[in-house]
């Protein structure tokens, strides 16, 4: 899930938001401060840590994450009052080459049965009906709708057609039995379903509703709160867009009598300095991050917190932008080495120690630490492109710098007497959303690139212009940050197939689609000699990425990951700068708050004591 890392935050305004709210009991209001507007609160169409944090407020799924007794994280049921599953031959639909619809049968898939509450209602006071999940799933799967976790669905039967094409495949593997209860079919056992039907995108959405107010435009009927109709712990109060989003606890959710806060404010915001300034204040009781010039002087306070985070900020190339590129007719593989090459021009345990100063660790790998491997251990740990055991060293970056500007002298002239080039394109940019942090780290990649006579310009852009421009390809480079939505490192890989909506690098789209020249063995047997040659992105990663979806082998199928990482990183179009710490300040009269290593903030249960 995109996040927005050192930019969270609010309005030097947001003294407004509670003098609009009447005067409930204080120890049950309280304003956060996460984000700027966010890009979309349609439980399908976001694709934000800061977005879904909302949702989790908003909305609820079949699970939801809560403490136990010992303060670990654990999913319990929400909606759902339960879920069974058992082996079952299942039969996966697939649109093939020629465009026909194919059907696969799997004799050792599983199919789950889920019975809802009875208690489970919409904001509005009706009921949440088996039809509401399937109508939800199917719409957020669908090509017509196009979302960018359209693929989160591809482990139930049928779900890559319909991605694909909803027409030729109207339907998920999804079955109603009566009004609380239906099932659904996928190919394998999935050790991570449970993580799934906790995740935003799995929450049901209201079908009279989106029919009334998306008559043009997707996403329209979450977009004010006179039209938002919600089924989890809060209904939408108020929002005034770009200053606050307000929350109340919703009477009809049916674990009410435990939501202990009464109402959120959520200010809206990207100034890091002005969110400061009103956490000191007292406006706010909780801010996301701090401006990079004052972590150093806030490290012993109490409440100032950094805590582990399974997530990679990291530099994405365009793979269709030739801004870098002396001659825009190289080779694909030649652009690949410059874009690697620049890549390891960039100091990153620099980044780490004088930028983030946040325990974050130098990335050499785009899953990051954190996320399991088949054997249990991290996966990260176990690639075949991993440069460094321990990245920190000076001496491992100055033997990087060093290979990288060889590589760099094959494609651009280079004069040994001031360790420059001089003939590097200067219509390059780097594109950032607004945050000190980013800016921060973005003017130390353009001063590093200046130092050998490469010449970037910066822009910066709010949240989400920014999340649009880079989704819609319309940029040379781009800052961006990708925190796990579950614990497998599909949760990274995945978003790369060619028509996953979170595919910023544009693989296997525009003049990309038709590039030929990747190499897969695609039979997972080990042997270079049998290797696939001269294939698409489609035919190599997506085809690999399929086959890991299926696969019920876990040996098998970490092999097959570990290949699609590896393809990946070949490109050069993904640079990864670290790995994720996750800080944020929240006052210390606060009880009852908590966070997950997936970027998520958990407000329910807190008290202002």
């Amino acid at each position: 899930m995109n996040k927005k890392f050192l930019a969270i935050a609010a309005a030097a305004l947001m003294s407004i938001s509670l003098g609009a709210c009447g005067k409930p009991d204080k120890e049950k209001v309280f304003t956060v401060c996460l984000a700027s507007e966010p890009d979309s609160l349609d439980p399908a169409l976001n694709s934000a840590v800061d977005g879904a944090t909302l949702l989790v407020h908003l909305n609820a799924g079949l699970y939801r994450y809560q403490q136990d007794a010992n303060g670990k994280l654990v999913l319990n049921y929400d909606l759902a009052d339960t879920i069974t599953k058992a082996p079952a031959a299942v039969v996966d639909k697939v649109i093939n080459d020629d465009g026909e619809v194919e059907e696969v049968p799997y004799a050792n898939g599983t199919r789950y049965t889920v019975k809802l509450k009875d208690a489970a209602k919409w904001s509005d006071g009706t009921a949440i009906t088996a039809d509401d999940f399937i109508y939800s799933w199917n719409r957020a799967a669908g090509a017509s709708l196009g979302a960018d976790y359209c693929y989160m669905f591809e482990f139930i039967c049928n779900g890559s057609a319909v991605e694909t094409d909803d027409t030729l495949v109207p339907e998920l593997a999804m079955t109603k039995i009566d009004d609380k209860t239906f099932t659904f079919d996928v190919m394998t056992d999935v050790p991570f379903m449970d993580q799934l039907l906790a995740f935003p995108t799995y929450q049901p959405v209201k079908k009279s509703v989106i029919e009334k107010y998306d008559t043009e435009e997707a996403g329209v009927w979450a977009a004010e709160a006179a039209t938002y109709v919600s089924s989890g712990a809060y209904k939408m109060a108020a929002w005034e867009h770009d200053s606050y989003i307000t929350l109340e606890k919703n009477p009809d959710y049916w674990d009410a009598a435990n939501i202990k806060m009464e109402k959120i404010t959520f200010a809206l915001a990207d100034d890091d300095e002005a969110i400061f300034s009103s956490y000191e204040s007292g406006a706010y009781e909780m801010i996301d991050s701090v401006p990079t010039d004052k972590i150093d002087t806030l490290k012993n306070r109490k409440d100032y917190y950094v805590v582990g985070q399974m997530g990679t900020y990291y530099v994405s190339f365009n793979m269709n932008d030739n801004a870098i590129f002396k001659d825009p007719n190289l080779p694909e593989a030649d652009k690949a080495k410059i874009r690697i090459a620049l890549g390891d021009l960039i100091d990153k345990n620099y980044i780490c120690v004088n930028i983030g100063q946040a325990g974050q660790e130098p990335a050499y790998s785009f899953v990051s630490s954190g996320i399991s491997d088949a054997d249990g251990t991290e996966f990260y740990k176990n690639n075949e492109f991993k440069k460094f055991a321990d990245a920190t060293a000076d001496a491992d970056y100055a033997a990087l710098k060093t290979a990288a500007i060889d590589v760099l002298k094959n494609y651009y002239t280079y004069d040994a007497q001031t360790g420059k080039f001089t003939d590097f394109p200067d219509n390059a940019i780097y594109l950032y959303n607004t945050s000190t942090g980013h800016e921060a780290i973005a003017k130390n990649i353009q001063d590093t690139y200046k130092n050998f006579g490469i010449n970037i310009k910066l822009k910066n852009e709010d949240w989400a212009s920014f999340l649009n421009t880079r989704k819609a390809g319309n940029y040379s480079i781009a800052r961006n940050g990708w925190v796990a939505d579950y614990d497998d490192p599909s949760s990274y890989l995945s978003m790369w197939t060619t028509v996953s909506g979170n595919n910023d690098c544009q693989f296997g789209k525009g003049a990309h689609k038709d590039y030929a020249g990747y190499e897969m063995d695609l039979n997972l047997n080990g042997t270079i000699e049998e290797n696939e040659k001269n294939l698409t992105w489609a035919q190599s990663y997506d085809f690999m990425m399929d086959y890991s979806n299926k696969e019920a082998d876990a040996t098998k199928r970490f092999a097959a990951l570990h290949e699609l990482e590896t393809l990946l990183m070949s490109t050069g179009a993904i640079c990864p700068v670290y790995f994720y710490t996750d800080t944020y300040m929240i006052k210390d009269n606060i009880t009852g708050f908590f966070s997950s290593p997936l970027g998520y903030k958990f407000f329910m249960y807190c008290e202002v004591k």
